[in-house]
């Protein structure tokens, strides 16, 4: 086994110019709880708003026939047959269009200028929020990654462009807190049973912690390719730049979804009956 280490220059990251779905939105705050509630009962109350319209509307239709269907929990499924409200589809009138030189040569160019879409997969463990263990898949081959930068905020983004790709992210992000494993050890072992916690990464091994750098683990005849080398470089700059933005975003989701969870607790959903309207095809208005 061999490690290959990679100095990252800081003046690099505030250089580069990075994009991507979160940070190209308007500058986002945290949440705080009253307000994750207040923005969860808006959706909530607008998307009933939604649903009441729509049954409503179904039930606007004349039927020409009905009958139900009693579920086990005690709500109906109303089978009602319409009239049809869809005309019989005509054929389509096809213009051809002629393909001019000049368009040709426009749409050409837009393609040549286009940036190349590249996929980036990986997955991360970090411990205390100091070093991230990564492990990085490229073309059938795994990569294992040390890095200096912890990846909290990462997981969650599917994309994000720099100056000269852009990349499609698979991420998964794991946190280990070292306090806790090891406590969770000390009352297994109490109750007789063992849980064995994960081994940090010795942090030693980096020049610096304050300059980004990650360390790169290979067989001694695996070659790591110069793919491998632009994947990791990309999301570390990416990350360092959008890190603050990144932070909130997730921040913003954990409060929504606890502010859901909290909203469907306080008002669980009652059985509704479903109503469905349908027409034979041969009812089409001519």
């Amino acid at each position: 086994m061999r490690s290959l280490a990679y100095f990252l220059l800081t003046g690099f990251f505030l250089g580069s110019s990075l994009s991507a779905n979160s940070s190209s939105q308007a500058e986002r705050a945290p949440l705080s709880k009253q307000e994750a509630e207040a923005v969860v009962a808006s959706r909530m109350e607008a998307e009933a708003a939604i649903e009441a319209s729509q049954r409503s509307a179904l039930k606007s239709q004349p039927a020409l026939a009905e009958w139900e269907v009693t579920k086990n929990d005690g709500a109906k499924i109303v089978f009602r047959r319409v009239p049809s409200l869809l005309p019989v589809a005509s054929k389509p009138q096809i213009t051809p269009r002629k393909r001019t030189k000049t368009g040709v040569s426009e749409f050409s160019r837009l393609i040549n200028e286009a940036k190349p879409s590249l996929n980036i997969s990986l997955s991360a463990t970090v411990y205390d929020g100091e070093v991230s263990e990564i492990r990085l898949w490229h073309d059938g081959e795994h990569f294992k990654v040390l890095s200096n930068v912890a990846f909290n905020h990462l997981q969650g983004i599917s994309d994000f462009e720099d100056e000269t790709t852009r990349w499609s992210l698979f991420a998964t992000v794991e946190e280990v807190d070292m306090a806790e494993e090891l406590q969770l050890a000390e009352e297994a072992k109490r109750l007789g049973e063992v849980h064995k916690p994960p081994v940090r990464p010795d942090k030693g091994i980096f020049s610096s912690l304050v300059d980004p750098e990650y360390v790169i683990y290979a067989d001694e005849d695996q070659p790591v390719p110069e793919a491998v080398l632009t994947q990791l470089d990309a999301v570390h700059a990416y990350y360092l730049t959008n890190e603050k933005e990144l932070a909130i975003d997730r921040q913003r989701r954990e409060a929504l979804a606890e502010a859901h969870r909290q909203y469907q607790e306080e008002n669980p959903e009652e059985p509704e009956d479903i109503i469905i309207n349908f027409w034979r095809e041969s009812e089409k208005t001519p």
